[in-house]
């Protein structure tokens, strides 16, 4: 669904359906930072604007900034993984976690939280 990755599947001659194993990925192009520069701010988004929920966005203090967007089934699956990520650490139901994260545009504090 993004136009980044659409173009960028076609000129390596990959689609999402050819990734079957893990040599597959051989077949696929790198993301590269200068890729999202490029595609400032909103060429990697895979929904419409209409469903992006919540933006992430680096400052920018090395060139342009990086925007990442999040659809609500986004977030749902992010704090999935999170909530997954602390019982495989021994967390449990009853727990307290202090999240030390910023909760600033940097995507870490805002998964640890919502998992």
């Amino acid at each position: 669904n993004s136009g980044h990755y659409r173009r960028s599947f076609d000129g390596a001659g990959v689609t999402p359906g050819d990734l079957k194993s893990l040599a597959d990925l051989a077949r696929f192009p790198f993301t590269t930072k200068a890729d999202l520069r490029d595609s400032y701010p909103f060429g990697f988004f895979a929904v419409p604007q209409s469903e992006v929920v919540r933006v992430h966005a680096s400052s920018g203090t090395t060139g342009k900034p990086t925007v990442v967007g999040y659809s609500r089934r986004d977030i749902e699956t992010w704090a999935g993984l999170v909530a997954r990520s602390i019982r495989a650490a021994g967390g449990r139901a009853g727990d307290i976690v202090h999240v030390a994260y910023g909760y600033g545009l940097f995507t870490g504090g805002l998964g640890a939280h919502y998992g």
